[in-house]
């Protein structure tokens, strides 16, 4: 990032690169929320949080908004903790041979 300024690149451009390539995320990941209907509620949830997330560091990006890079931020640990819930409830129900946590399967 720092080598971009020095190479001639202002702040703005940077959040207007930045911003492109969170927005390509953003869309890839709502491709993702649609195949995951077949999946889990777990693994459905998490693909809708992290798109969320990405939407929020996007128009955070674009806007030069700190309080939607804020919100990206923890809507981005929501995620993780939901993907967690998901590999431990992945997990623990295959090991135990029977619903320990809910997945809520589709």
């Amino acid at each position: 990032m720092l080598a971009l300024l020095a190479a001639g690149a202002s702040a703005s451009d940077l959040n207007k690169g930045i911003g492109t390539y969170l927005l390509v995320r953003t869309i890839f990941t709502c491709y993702l929320v649609i195949a995951s209907t077949r999946v889990s509620g777990v693994v459905m949830a998490v693909f809708v949080v992290l798109a969320l997330t990405f939407l929020a560091l996007t128009i955070g990006a674009y806007a030069g908004s700190t309080g939607w890079t804020k919100l990206g931020g923890w809507l981005g640990l929501i995620t993780a903790i939901l993907a967690r819930y998901g590999s431990l409830a992945g997990v623990t129900n295959v090991t135990a041979k029977r619903v320990v946590f809910p997945t809520f399967p589709r």
